[in-house]
């Protein structure tokens, strides 16, 4: 027999215990968030609430608002640094950037992007990205969709990802549009990241 629960944070959880494959099966009933469930079998249910504990205690939140404020200030200090030395120019003109500095500037607008999606990816699902970056993008939608955060600024930070290694490693030198295109980039993505991290911490409060 399907059994409603709860909406707001327990439909995410709920959602994430089905990501974890144990079994249950949500989907949405109401346009007031509520979910059916169908429950497999009895020990299913218990894994569920298992998975559910840790994640919702207030020691756990706790833990996870402050490793994710390591991450946003991580992000900032790249941040910061892309500004000053954007600034060493001859002008604010991202594109007239001293050519000394186009790969770091452009690099950093990139780290501060991936800082920024590790913040929100702690908050929302207690553990940053790890291993390619490259698959950075795809978790980060998926974390905001489920959390019905608007993630259409996601395909930015797809696009600083899809430019780093040309950034870090191609054999040409880096051009004003490429410095240019990072930093209107990488401000977006930031101004975004804000709002998102302001929804995901909200939920816990």
């Amino acid at each position: 027999m399907p059994t409603s629960i709860g909406s707001g944070s327990w439909q995410r959880c709920w959602r994430g215990i089905e990501g974890a494959g144990s079994g249950w099966k949500a989907r949405p009933l109401t346009a007031h968030g509520l979910v059916e469930c169908e429950r497999h079998d009895l020990v299913d249910w218990f894994f569920g609430l298992a998975l559910l504990w840790p994640m919702r205690s207030p020691g756990r939140m706790r833990a996870m608002k402050s490793d994710a404020s390591v991450f946003r200030m991580r992000a900032e200090s790249f941040l910061i640094a892309m500004r000053d030395l954007r600034e060493l120019g001859p002008s604010s003109d991202s594109a007239l950037a001293d050519p000394d500095y186009r790969s770091a500037i452009a690099l950093l607008a990139v780290h501060s992007a991936i800082s920024f999606s590790d913040a929100i990816l702690v908050l929302a699902l207690g553990s940053p990205s790890t291993g390619d970056h490259k698959a950075a993008p795809k978790k980060l939608r998926a974390a905001v969709a489920a959390r019905n955060i608007p993630g259409k600024e996601v395909a930015i930070f797809s696009r600083l990802i899809g430019s780093k290694h040309e950034l870090a490693y191609g054999r040409r030198n880096i051009r004003p549009t490429d410095v240019a295109s990072a930093v209107v980039d990488a401000e977006r993505f930031a101004a975004w990241s804000y709002e998102a991290m302001q929804g995901l911490e909200g939920r816990y409060s």
